[in-house]
């Protein structure tokens, strides 16, 4: 997994670029990533465009990250596939999280 990020300080948005597969093995560097804009951003927003599959420990940063963002800002996932949207349906979190 590859994470660009690219903050926006006039809007003050932060928005992540990911690459690849978050599973067990990359959930601590998405984890990683995205804490330190919790409280520095009003809106996050994760580019989901080359996201390949997303496991539970995924969904949980997910679910985290919505409520820390919650606090004072908001949380956005855009640009989701068939199979991350299949993931977040069976779940629910479709119904719970912002997605685009």
């Amino acid at each position: 997994m590859e994470i660009t990020t690219e903050f926006d300080e006039k809007q003050k948005s932060v928005t992540f670029r990911i690459t690849g597969r978050i599973n067990t093995l990359s959930v601590q560097a998405f984890e990683n990533a995205l804490t330190p804009y919790y409280a520095t951003c009003d809106k996050m927003i994760l580019d989901f465009t080359d996201v390949e599959f997303i496991s539970s420990a995924g969904l949980r940063v997910l679910v985290d990250s919505d409520e820390a963002m919650k606090k004072h800002g908001s949380l956005c996932i855009r640009n989701i596939n068939d199979g991350v949207r299949e993931v977040l349906n069976m779940t629910g979190f479709i119904d719970i999280l912002n997605v685009e």
